[in-house]
């Protein structure tokens, strides 16, 4: 059992060097490090809520719409599922219904799930409507640019897995908000 700690490492850059290595090799560089990764991150997330805050969809495509209600259907149930395996796992024997995880009955989720997901249609119609208008293209070798492939299994176990169509959105979605990014920095 852990009491505290009660000498706190200096950091240097022998200690960047020992235990954040995969990153940077000094103490400067870490820092400048943290400030571009937590940099990037904000700039993306407040350019997506400004995109989406000031755009307006004026009808979104039955087919398309309907086949992102049912992917947010399933996964919901799919999360149900699985905290209901892990709570088996670890032997408890409380399950959750999927009424109890959405917090309503399944007609009421149903009758409310148009609205769910209306944002995340809104942003793929986006992305693809500046994508098309700006002439961006997207590659298979532009998916290794941004997905570490240790962890996705690479382009193709991600077509296998999710659909070539999934897969581009993902890319086209990385190569929009690097374009509007670019737009707005100051360089």
């Amino acid at each position: 059992m852990i009491n505290g700690i009660y000498v706190t490492p200096e950091f240097t850059d022998e200690f960047v060097k020992e235990n954040l290595s995969e990153n940077a090799s000094t103490a400067a560089e870490y820092k400048e490090y943290l400030k571009k990764t937590n940099y990037d991150k904000n700039l993306d997330t407040w350019l997506e809520k400004y995109l989406l805050e000031n755009t307006t969809v004026k009808s979104y495509p039955a087919k398309y719409f309907k086949h992102l209600k049912s992917i947010k259907k399933y996964e919901d149930q799919m999360s149900v599922e699985y905290m209901n395996n892990l709570y088996s796992s670890m032997g408890y024997n409380q399950t959750t219904t999927f009424e109890e995880y959405v917090g309503m009955s399944e007609a009421k989720y149903d009758a409310n799930l148009e609205d769910a997901i209306k944002d995340r249609a809104k942003k793929t119609l986006l992305y693809q409507a500046i994508y098309e208008k700006e002439g961006l293209s997207a590659s298979k070798d532009d998916y290794a640019a941004y997905f570490d492939e240790d962890s996705t299994g690479g382009y193709d176990a991600q077509v296998e897995q999710q659909g070539v169509g999934y897969v581009m959105q993902q890319i086209i979605d990385k190569k929009v908000l690097e374009y509007v990014k670019d737009l707005v920095t100051v360089k």
